[in-house]
């Protein structure tokens, strides 16, 4: 069966946020479910440098 949603718990929520930020950029954030994983990626604005901040199965 596909999933189509997933949870977070707020320091979750928050460490993805913490993250983007830290680079100091205008990131682009996707949540994205492949299989049965969350895979949270930042890509970088303007670039095709990808950084994954969180796989996590759901």
């Amino acid at each position: 069966m596909k999933q189509n949603q997933f949870s977070l718990t707020i320091q979750q929520l928050e460490r993805i946020v913490k993250e983007a930020k830290a680079e100091g950029r205008e990131d682009i954030v996707t949540f994205a479910l492949k299989g049965n994983r969350l895979k949270v990626t930042q890509q970088d604005w303007g670039h095709s440098k990808t950084h994954t901040v969180m796989d996590k199965p759901c």
